[in-house]
């Protein structure tokens, strides 16, 4: 039984450092979205409070620019990536809405969506 239970976690580590998992803590009256890796995020959401962490690994070394477009009707939403070291590269909100990262590729970087009493929608793009 200690067997699986240390193969499970092993496999949870192994999809959280590669990107697959995602860490939530947040409460809302309504939340439908999809938090990718693929380049882009978008969600809508209803008097939200909370963080959404995940791993980004960038696929080549480069420049990535990252656009927010979001619409919110009450509240704060922030989106940061942050490096290895936990050194914020960027904050993208309403008033800052673009920033970019020079990507290392065997580096990982993390993407947090920080919610404050929101309700709207935001859509996060990066190339």
């Amino acid at each position: 039984m200690i067997i699986i239970i240390l193969l499970l976690l092993i496999v949870f580590y192994l999809l959280y450092i590669n990107g697959y998992l995602i860490t939530q803590v947040k409460k809302a009256a309504m939340f439908v979205g999809k938090i990718g890796g693929n380049g882009i995020c978008r969600a809508k959401f209803s008097y939200c409070s909370g963080y959404i962490k995940r791993i980004v690994k960038f696929k080549e070394s480069r420049e990535y620019d990252f656009t927010l477009n979001s619409d919110l009707s009450i509240g704060e939403f922030t989106a940061e990536l942050i490096d290895s070291s936990k050194h914020i590269i960027f904050k993208l909100d309403c008033n800052h809405p673009c920033g970019f990262v020079i990507a290392d590729s065997k580096a990982r970087y993390y993407l947090i969506l920080r919610f404050k009493s929101a309700s709207g929608n935001f859509e996060l793009k990066w190339n």
